[in-house]
């Protein structure tokens, strides 16, 4: 079993109670809400670096992600944590995780669910990838108020090689308000409860007022901006004003989430501000903010920090992007700091010889902090513990009837050890066929402080007129220390989507894993309910 506890990931639950009146409420909201002609979305796809304190996945605006979303991270099809998109590109995204970073696993599967308007309007895609219609074609005006969302249920059953089992019920809400005139407001909402009990999670309620490009814009709720990424969640409101074509400004007030469980917490109050500005030409195309953001606890200094973004574009093929954070200390502590202390850093370039190759590298750098109030260790604090370091580079190629390959190095190391940590992966996913078969296959080496190990993967993708059904086989070789091939672990994975008619959407997933320690069995069954 201790090899089981190793590779096992603390599923991390953060939960805010409230009153059941609540959750009956929105129960209520979607049973009101207007049917109209919605379309429900799954888009999968996989984290392809972390680093400490972001997650990068290979979902993009092209596949419909949003800034906002959240995005379920799921391994061996146990949700492990939510993530929320913080940066865009056509092609992958950047996220702030809403469980320490530690969790995420390259190669762990990312999936959106959203519930999108079937006849959505081009003021809900960006400007550099609208279409002009054919001239013939008619467009009908956009709906005035578009409401959409669904209902989840999913029951877990885990079964121990000692007999002992463990049943939980988790239920999701998600809902999607937009009134399109006189003015734009959206209101977004998720949240999740462990049934039977009256726990209800918020991971994002929030409401928008205008458009990120109008000359006002107000965000309300649990907020994320991608100027402020560094800053994480704020329960709040940020107010955007946009002064010339390239300049904008905001403010942001409210309060830090409790660090643990992401409650709602009024001890640490924050304020800060940040000025944007971006330029676009021909060739050259960049775009950089700066923030600064106070944290008062007990009327005294928390946190106060300077974030620094830059992203550059050299024609079509290069990009570059700078991010850092620098704390400033006013002496209310004892510290060996300096007045400018730089707590994290990261510079990553992706090139593109060729519309099918992107080759990427990646340096981050942190130091492992102590929040000041609570004493929890967190990111881009006073205190500092030491400085943790990695350094990422990928090759990767994509074709349209061919598949996606990538492969991948990850070294890793920190003050306290002289040994750093490295991780090669490999994977491959096809192209559907004309069967609409697809295939995966992974293949990683781990070598750290703890164990060495080699992993593999293969997997096969069925999709029919009205689900899919997959089955993945996963081999595991590992040993503490230096050891290799000490413990072997074979896992087999087997589940069914399917939707039995519009509205409603089930799926059944079944896992058994063996090891010379333990043997494990996973039972999902889950229900979507479209309102």
């Amino acid at each position: 079993m201790r090899a089981r506890l190793v590779l096992t990931v603390i599923h991390q639950e953060v939960e805010v109670i409230k009153n059941s009146n609540i959750i009956w409420g929105f129960l209520f909201l979607f049973i009101c809400a207007a049917r109209g002609d919605t379309e429900p979305v799954t888009i999968r796809g996989r984290i392809t670096y972390v680093t400490v304190d972001q997650i990068y996945t290979d979902l993009g605006s092209n596949a419909g992600v949003e800034i906002g979303d959240t995005l379920h991270v799921l391994r061996r099809q146990e949700e492990i944590g939510l993530i929320v998109v913080t940066n865009i590109a056509r092609k992958s995204s950047v996220c702030s995780p809403l469980v320490p970073t530690d969790v995420f696993q390259l190669g762990d599967l990312v999936i959106l669910e959203k519930i999108l308007p079937s006849s959505a309007s081009t003021e809900d895609v960006p400007e550099t990838e609208q279409e002009k219609p054919a001239t013939e074609i008619k467009i009908k005006p956009p709906r005035q108020i578009t409401q959409s969302g669904n209902l989840t249920y999913r029951s877990t059953l885990s079964k121990f090689s000692s007999n002992r089992s463990d049943i939980r019920h988790i239920g999701t809400l998600q809902y999607g308000l937009t009134i399109t005139r006189p003015i734009q407001i959206r209101v977004r909402i998720y949240g999740r409860t462990i049934l039977p009990q009256n726990r209800f999670t918020f991971y994002q309620a929030r409401v928008s007022v205008g458009e990120r490009s109008n000359r006002l814009y107000l965000l309300a709720g649990r907020v994320f901006t991608a100027e402020m990424a560094g800053l994480g969640a704020t329960d709040g409101f940020l107010l955007r004003t946009r002064m010339t074509s390239n300049t904008s400004i905001g403010i942001l007030g409210g309060f830090q989430p409790e660090p643990g469980s992401l409650a709602f917490d009024t001890n640490i109050k924050k304020v800060g501000g940040y000025l944007h500005y971006q330029q676009k030409g021909k060739i050259l195309q960049w775009e950089g903010s700066i923030a600064g953001v106070g944290q008062y606890a007990a009327n005294k200094v928390d946190r106060e920090f300077i974030y620094l973004r830059l992203l550059g574009r050299i024609g079509k093929r290069l990009r570059l992007a700078l991010n850092q954070t620098i704390d400033l200390d006013r002496k209310d502590i004892l510290s060996s700091r300096g007045l400018f202390e730089s707590t994290s850093n990261q510079i990553s370039l992706r090139y593109n010889p060729y519309k099918t190759i992107v080759l990427s590298t990646r340096y981050s750098s942190r130091r492992q902090v102590i929040h000041q109030v609570t004493q929890r260790v967190l990111p881009d604090s006073l205190f500092r513990d030491e400085l943790r370091a990695g350094w990422y580079n990928s090759i990767l190629f994509s074709h349209r009837r061919i598949g996606t390959f990538q492969l991948g190095l990850n070294i890793r190391g920190r003050e306290s050890s002289l040994t750093e940590s490295l991780m090669a992966v490999f994977q491959y996913h096809s192209s559907p066929t004309a069967k609409r078969y697809s295939y995966t296959f992974q293949t990683s080496y781990l070598d750290n402080l703890i164990l060495r190990g080699i992993r593999g993967l293969v997997g096969v993708n069925r999709d029919f007129k009205m689900g899919s059904v997959y089955s993945e086989y996963e081999y595991y070789s590992y040993g503490f220390g230096k050891q290799i091939g000490k413990y072997t672990q074979h896992t087999i994975t087997t589940g069914l989507f399917w939707r039995v008619y519009s509205k409603l959407q089930v799926s059944v997933n079944g896992e058994y894993s063996l090891d010379a320690d333990a043997n494990l069995f996973y039972l999902f069954l889950g229900a979507t309910y479209r309102l």
